[in-house]
């Protein structure tokens, strides 16, 4: 699967993405604010991706201007309660801070709420990680409630979402920039003014 436009592009993360993202998971300014934070090895990485069930995880990573600079994902995806976890970094610090983890949000929450039918997304982060408190925020999540001394479990609601895209002139400028095809699972080739998705 592959969403792209004329500022990013979001491709499915492969065996061969591992080393990259293994490393940006690694540096200080990202393992911080992650639960585990112990190194993480090649053979562990490698692993974890032997075990990601593909139908209900979607890992992504973000290039801008042909090159990777981050990840993005929504995964352990619950097709009966409707509801999955999201989580995003950018690995390559000249983009941090950047409007592109915006760019890779927005179209990520359409898939979950829109394509895929989620009623809730969540994010677990970490409450020393100011900038992403915020960013969610802006995004439209909520802090939900505590979930231990270090994180806080954030979430978005499908109305949440129509809501943010109405009532923000930046959400809805780029909201219309794409569409998404409601193609459930299968999602097929949609074409509109700059985004697509291609299966």
């Amino acid at each position: 699967m592959k969403i792209t436009s004329s500022y990013i592009s979001l491709t499915e993360l492969t065996f061969n993405d591992l080393e990259l993202i293994r490393k940006w998971r690694n540096t200080i300014g990202i393992r911080q604010h992650m639960d585990f934070q112990e190194e993480i090895t090649p053979e562990m990485q490698e692993k974890w991706f032997e075990k990601l069930d593909p139908s209900g995880n979607f890992f992504f990573i973000i290039h801008f201007n042909k090159i990777p600079i981050g990840l993005i994902q929504l995964q352990d995806v619950n097709w009966e309660s409707k509801i999955a976890s999201s989580g995003l970094y950018i690995g390559d610090q000249r983009y941090q801070g950047s409007p592109l983890a915006f760019m890779a949000s927005l179209p990520i929450l359409d898939l979950g709420f829109n394509i895929l039918g989620l009623e809730s997304i969540t994010a677990k982060v970490s409450k020393q990680n100011k900038k992403a408190l915020q960013y969610n925020q802006s995004l439209g999540f909520i802090i939900d409630k505590e979930l231990n001394e270090r994180f806080v479990l954030m979430s978005h609601s499908k109305e949440q979402f129509k809501t943010a895209i109405e009532k923000h002139e930046s959400f809805h400028k780029f909201f219309k920039s794409y569409s998404l095809a409601n193609t459930n699972r299968n999602i097929e080739l949609s074409t509109h003014n700059s985004w697509f998705f291609l299966p």
